[in-house]
């Protein structure tokens, strides 16, 4: 297939392992390949516990198939399309740049980190296929490597902040959406959570995105699946937080379309 013939709305997708989706379990409506979603991948292993990361980043593009990779942009994007904001003649990319066990002073995602560089590269490389490529959303989910290692709210704050408007200098000002921790691991780990949760509450009101509720969502423990720990979101619940991510892009589009350049969280 010549992706240079196609036209993309790209949906952004990055963070660490529940952005890469971590989820088991069943879903009640697979994503088969249909000819109208898409996923870029980059090059990178995870060897002994750290990701190698080669530069340039090779690059590939494949159709989306639940049976090999879930994760909530799928949700996400299928809520996209049944709303009817898919034209005629386009398709949808997800530019998948998570990394799972990433974060910020792991050395990762700070403009000088390899896998933020990887990030650039494959977002140049997905505008850059047809000049009517755009980006329509932009999916984050990050924070429990950070937290773990007791990062504080203003060094996690300056971190997110400038890696997300370095992602809008190239994608423009497109809706940013994030969500909270895995409610389980986050309950266990309230006080090294709290200062991140904090940070990323303000990026997302200082850049007018918005911050969904993962309360009620289980990980895949409290799901019983097949590969059981207590940091992962169930893959019943990425499916339900994609949709939550799109009601909250409907939310910001609504603000805005109402003359309000950003949407108060």
């Amino acid at each position: 297939m010549h992706f240079e013939n196609e036209k993309f709305d790209i949906i952004w997708l990055s963070g660490q392992s529940n952005a890469a989706g971590s989820g088991y379990g069943p879903v009640q409506e697979e994503h088969l390949p249909d000819g109208v979603l898409y996923r870029m991948y980059g090059s990178g292993k995870y060897i002994d516990g750290e990701w190698v990361l080669p530069l340039p980043t090779e690059i590939g593009i494949e159709e989306s198939d639940s049976r090999k990779k879930y994760d909530f942009a799928i949700s996400f994007a299928r809520e996209y399309c049944k709303r009817g904001l898919l034209a005629e003649g386009r398709k949808i990319l997800i530019v998948d740049t998570a990394l799972g066990a990433t974060g910020f002073v792991r050395g990762h995602w700070r403009p000088q980190d390899p896998a933020c560089i990887r990030m650039h590269q494959m977002l140049d490389a997905a505008l850059a296929m047809n000049p009517e490529n755009r980006v329509v959303a932009m999916l984050w989910h990050q924070g429990e490597s950070d937290a773990a290692r007791d990062v504080d709210e203003e060094t996690h704050y300056k971190n997110l902040s400038a890696l997300l408007h370095g992602v809008r200098a190239k994608a423009g000002v497109v809706p940013i959406i994030t969500g909270d921790f895995c409610a389980q691991w986050k309950a266990q780990n309230a006080e090294k959570c709290a200062p991140v949760i904090r940070a990323i509450r303000r990026v997302m009101a200082d850049m007018g995105g918005a911050f969904a509720d993962t309360a009620d969502l289980p990980s895949n423990e409290q799901d019983k699946t097949e590969e059981p720990d207590q940091i992962h979101f169930s893959r019943r619940s990425l499916e339900i937080l994609g949709k939550r991510f799109f009601a909250a892009y409907e939310n910001i589009k609504k603000d805005w379309e109402n003359g309000h350049e950003y949407m108060s969280v």
